[in-house]
């Protein structure tokens, strides 16, 4: 009888261990995506930045070529 108690108590362990095991690994999962979630929300945002400032430089230039050419005809450039 002291033969099963012994083989029920590290059974009992044994599955504590995997318990254990299984919970540190999603708890390490959920940092994993915790972390690509940041990181992708930056890139996005620095890419959207990216864009915005792309997009306005090209505003930029558009208005400075059309000054440019008004200024031209009224010179007879």
């Amino acid at each position: 009888m002291d033969n099963v108690a012994k083989r029920l108590d590290a059974m009992r362990k044994e599955g504590a261990a995997k318990e254990k095991q299984q919970k540190e690994a999603v708890h390490a999962l959920e940092q994993i995506e915790a972390k690509a979630k940041r990181s992708y929300q930056k890139n996005v945002a620095n890419f959207q930045e990216a864009r915005d400032t792309h997009a306005q430089a090209l505003n930029d230039q558009e208005e400075g070529n059309k000054r440019k050419y008004r200024i031209c005809n009224s010179f007879s450039c």
